[in-house]
């Protein structure tokens, strides 16, 4: 998977990137299986740093979040917690309606009803 990290107004180190393409991946890859790839792009206003993930899936369907807190960190992992609920809604809408049918096994148990003329 193909993850695009970029920043505007400041430098990302090291730490940060790879701290956000684990967490990424592994949250990205735990319920799709056929994302393209995910673009991460911080902004700083002010005080304030903004995060926006958005994650191109294989079924055309494109997941976007925002988030802003003080620390970048912070602001990362809260982006994260919305993406994952997006994915998590997504993937239940797309649960698999040709289920095996379960045969049930009876036991040998007498079924014959014994019937007297009385």
């Amino acid at each position: 998977m193909h993850i695009q990290i970029s920043a505007q107004h400041f430098a990302l180190n090291e730490a940060l990137q790879s701290y956000i393409h684990n967490k990424l991946s592994a949250h990205v890859v735990k319920y799709m299986n056929c994302s393209t790839g995910c673009d991460v792009h911080f902004s700083r206003i002010n005080h304030l740093f903004q995060c926006e993930i958005v994650v191109n899936s294989g079924i055309k369907i494109t997941f976007v979040s925002r988030s802003s807190a003080e620390d970048i960190y912070e602001s990362f992992d809260i982006c994260l917690a919305k993406l994952d609920k997006q994915l998590i809604k997504q993937n239940s809408r797309l649960k698999d309606h040709h289920q095996q049918k379960v045969k049930i096994e009876l036991e040998d148990t007498d079924l014959s009803l014994n019937l007297q003329n009385s």
